[in-house]
């Protein structure tokens, strides 16, 4: 017999929802038992203010492997699950849950990352059932059905269903063959299914649907693909807006409803790439307004630079575009519309800067694109703070370019680094 006492512990371990400051009581016990070629554990249990644990297992006495863990009851936050766990003779983990709720928002903070670094994990086959599963920013999905394959760190194969808190459902199908993984995501109520995953968070209803190639067995994660989204409203609150909706100069904000504005359709073409997204030609159009954009957004959808340009009353500048040779000196290509304002969203999501461009209202498309914007890339935040904290002095440029003549050679230079300096600025 054993004993366990956590009261010194600070334990911060997200994924099991467990959260404990030191100098809290957490105390457990747990039988141990050696068969010769077993180890077995038995009625572990482990009770804190936060958590309620009951549990044994089995494991390999050469090779120190798990072979079997039951668990008839893990409440710890928003858990309150059973689960069993058995290794089969191919070595593939087959891991069960039943879960009256499940809190799956620390797993959805890392959904578009494998598991670099987890080699040594087995190949596992995943069933879930859960009758409540919290995602993020307060939403709900009941009845939610998980069916996943796992290839040590790599998911290879899932099926995914469950219905959303205020109504529709969703679906997400991973599948893979030689060329690599297939991955499919639809839903019926697209704004409360996006918010729930944190993928948007400014939309109500509409039908999404994406789709996307991703690589298989190396990492970081790569994938291209379309987000395509129907018949849905943004609402006033959303960054880019509420940022039209201030602005007068252009006349856009008098088309901005209290309720937000309705789209019939938003697609995005995506790139994931070194852990950023890529968009290039992306638009979306409705009735009252349009708009294309490109640009970059971090993995985790924190840090963003992307540029566009808002078309209001969309239908007639659709009408306008489709006059030949006109249509084309005014519009300025697919997407785009006479009376116009270029836009660029920047900085980080709970803190973006929006920028809106006067010099593009009511100018000709061909005209805009030649004073148009440069597409919105990232800085990779390493270089980018020292740049802006410590500035090079002027003279510096021109003093890293001769240092390889060798500082006998740099004597005559004094007079000419300034001009220098001063033709490169």
């Amino acid at each position: 017999q054993g004993t366990l006492d956590f009261f010194n512990a600070r334990v911060s371990a997200s994924k099991m929802d467990w959260y404990k400051d030191a100098n809290r009581p957490a105390e457990g016990s747990f039988d141990l038992e050696w068969t010769g070629d077993e180890f077995h554990v038995r009625n572990v249990r482990l009770k804190t203010r936060e958590l309620t644990f009951n549990g044994a297992f089995i494991f390999d006495a050469e090779s120190g492997l798990m072979k079997r863990a039951d668990v008839p009851l893990f409440v710890s936050g928003r858990h309150d699950l059973t689960a069993t766990a058995r290794q089969r003779p191919d070595g593939v983990l087959e891991l069960t849950i039943q879960a009256r709720t499940l809190n799956a928002a620390p797993f959805l903070e890392t959904m578009f990352e494998d598991s670099p670094g987890e080699s040594f994990a087995p190949n596992m086959k995943m069933t879930l059932l859960a009758d409540q599963v919290f995602g993020m920013n307060g939403v709900r999905y009941t009845n939610v059905s998980i069916v996943a394959e796992k290839r040590r760190e790599f998911w290879i194969a899932a099926n995914v269903i469950g219905a959303i808190d205020d109504g529709g459902m969703f679906q997400i199908a991973l599948d893979n063959d030689q060329a690599g993984r297939h991955l499919t995501i639809e839903s019926d109520n697209a704004g409360r299914f996006g918010l729930g995953v944190d993928i948007f968070r400014n939309a109500v209803g509409g039908r999404l649907m994406l789709t996307a190639d991703l690589n298989i067995y190396q990492t970081p994660l790569y994938a291209v693909g379309t987000l395509a989204v129907n018949d849905f409203r943004m609402v006033k609150s959303s960054t880019l807006i509420q940022a039209l909706a201030e602005d007068e100069r252009s006349g856009l904000d008098e088309m901005i409803r209290e309720g937000g504005v309705d789209f019939k359709q938003l697609l995005i073409p995506f790139k994931l790439e070194d852990e950023v997204f890529d968009i290039s030609g992306g638009s979306a159009s409705g009735p009252s307004l349009g708009f294309t954009m490109e640009g970059q957004i971090d993995q985790r959808f924190e840090r963003m630079n992307i540029n566009g340009t808002v078309v209001p009353a969309y239908t007639l500048n659709t009408i306008i575009s489709r006059i030949p040779v006109i249509g084309t000196i005014l519009m300025g290509g697919k997407g785009e519309g006479l009376f116009a304002v270029n836009y660029r969203v920047s900085g980080t999501r709970d803190d973006p800067k929006v920028d809106i461009s006067e010099i593009s209202v009511l100018t000709p498309g061909i005209l805009r694109k030649l004073i148009g914007q440069k597409k919105g890339k990232l800085e990779p935040e390493e270089e980018t703070t020292p740049a802006e904290e410590e500035p090079a002095p002027a003279e510096e440029p021109a003093t890293e370019e001769e240092q390889p003549l060798g500082e006998g050679e740099r004597e005559p230079l004094p007079e000419e680094t300034p001009d220098e300096g001063a033709g490169e600025g």
